[in-house]
């Protein structure tokens, strides 16, 4: 958690905003290799 807070505090964005961030280029990762469906968003 220490690690989170300073990522955040170096980005300037809270730990949330990091945090969906990473999993949505995660997620979006995933659907380019095909495992998950494309998103509407």
């Amino acid at each position: 958690m220490k690690r989170a807070k300073i990522a955040a505090a170096v980005e300037g964005k809270s730990i949330k905003a990091l945090i969906l961030e990473a999993l949505d280029e995660h997620l979006q990762g995933m659907e380019k290799k095909g495992l998950l469906p494309k998103g509407k968003g």
